[in-house]
């Protein structure tokens, strides 16, 4: 399927058009239990990734999992995976990314990965916002970082999520687009990266103020 996109009037985007595998209900559930968990142990996060897109509005956004980011707290991520195990609610597994822990919710099967990755400057106090899901207000990246968190993940793999999830972001959530704040945030040479592996997002990019 072609992605494109355009900055002109008559711009036209192809998004994936699949149903999600978990709907919000079900992933909004397992992030809950995971937030309350995290909030005991009080451990700063928020939630990005697929979750997060659909939690603002990319109802097409296939989605499979919920990925949480933490502060990397002092005791390291391992050790949250060792508080999880005594979750009655969590089933700990074997993690698919290096550095996370992954579990699933025993209710209704949702996976979640959570992460440590040093990625503290995502996390400031109002730099974050909360977004409502089934009722309960969750802690999500802003939507400049979150597109700021999707540029470095495309500039180091080649993703159609992460086309997908940027596309729409500057289509539907145009208004929310910080360029100054995200252009001060990254390196012009992770922009080149992304722009690279994923050619269809360098008018985008440009579109922010980014120059090539």
């Amino acid at each position: 399927m072609t992605c494109t996109y355009s900055t002109s009037s008559n711009s036209s985007t192809t998004l994936a058009m699949y149903p999600s595998t978990f709907t919000l209900k079900e992933l909004g559930l397992a992030a809950t239990a995971v937030h309350n968990f995290l909030k005991t142990w009080v451990i700063d996060h928020a939630f990005l990734g697929g979750f997060m897109a659909l939690a603002i509005g990319n109802s097409e956004r296939v989605v499979d999992s919920v990925d949480v980011e933490c502060r990397k707290p002092l005791f390291g991520v391992k050790s949250i995976g060792i508080l999880l195990e005594s979750e009655p609610d969590f089933a700990v597994e074997a993690p698919v990314r290096p550095g996370t822990v992954r579990a699933i919710y025993r209710p209704n099967g949702v996976p979640v990965n959570i992460m440590a990755r040093g990625m503290g400057d995502l996390l400031l106090l109002g730099d974050m916002q909360e977004i409502d899901v089934g009722g309960l207000p969750l802690p999500f990246l802003s939507h400049a970082n979150f597109i700021i968190e999707k540029i470095k993940a495309a500039a180091g793999r080649w993703n159609r999520a992460d086309e997908d999830d940027l596309i729409y972001m500057c289509k539907y959530r145009s208004s929310h687009i910080q360029c100054a704040l995200i252009r001060g945030r990254l390196k012009k040479s992770i922009v080149r990266k992304a722009a690279e592996k994923h050619r269809c997002l360098a008018p985008l990019f440009q579109s922010m103020g980014f120059s090539l």
